[in-house]
């Protein structure tokens, strides 16, 4: 079980490294290593969103206690991330009953990656 824990624990590692360097949520690293795992999908995203969510907030605790932070912009910011989340946690399952696929849901965040890639580069 050792090999595994050493296994695990870089992969885990080296997702958190290659996630901050590149500012891209954890989620988008751990996801498809957990849906390789053989854990269900539904799980790997729910899985995902807890470690953004606490890497987000240790991000802006930091942030906020070096006085980084604007309110009026974080409140908005707050506001439009829930209204964007809505359509993703209801068609999200929809896809996957409809298909009877739970790749579907590897396939967009792979879709979600490359669009956010060609976005990056184009500024």
């Amino acid at each position: 079980h050792s090999q595994e824990y050493i296994k695990v624990s870089s992969i885990a590692f080296l997702g958190a490294s290659v996630g901050s360097c590149c500012g891209t949520g954890t989620g988008f690293i751990f996801n498809p290593v957990l849906i390789t795992t053989g854990i269900d999908p539904a799980v790997a995203s729910a899985t995902g969103m807890y470690l953004t969510l606490f890497v987000t907030l240790s991000a802006s605790i930091v942030m906020a206690i070096f006085g980084m932070v604007t309110l009026d912009y974080c409140i908005l910011l707050s506001i439009l991330t829930i209204i964007g989340s809505i359509p993703g946690i209801l068609l999200q399952p929809w896809l996957v009953n409809k298909t009877g696929k739970p790749v579907v849901t590897l396939i967009i965040m792979q879709c979600i990656l490359i669009m956010m890639l060609v976005s990056v580069s184009t500024i």
